[in-house]
């Protein structure tokens, strides 16, 4: 693994790796997508027919949607991670 040469955190790029795996993807996909029109205002439908005539649009939508839901969910992540570790090393100390 590449965490391993780069020193990152082994548990942090497996949890990414199932976190973004082929099953969850079009979720996620379709959530930044919605995310993005709701700040956009766009009202195209985003659907396997028109894809190739609104590439543009839809790209900037899902990359601004992607945006915000990723750093909802970083912090959400956060915090959960957090309120863990501290819950785990109470835990030890008992």
């Amino acid at each position: 693994m590449l965490s391993r040469v780069f020193k990152f955190n082994l548990a942090i790029a497996v949890a990414t790796s199932v976190i973004s795996n082929p099953f969850t993807s079009p979720f996620f996909m379709l959530m930044n997508y919605e995310v993005g029109a709701i700040l956009l205002n766009h009202s195209i439908a985003f659907d396997i027919d028109n894809w190739k005539e609104n590439l543009k649009d839809t790209g900037l939508t899902i990359l601004i949607g992607s945006v915000i839901v990723s750093g909802f969910m970083a912090v959400l992540a956060y915090y959960f991670s957090k309120y863990m570790v501290l819950r785990f090393r109470n835990k030890k100390k008992l």
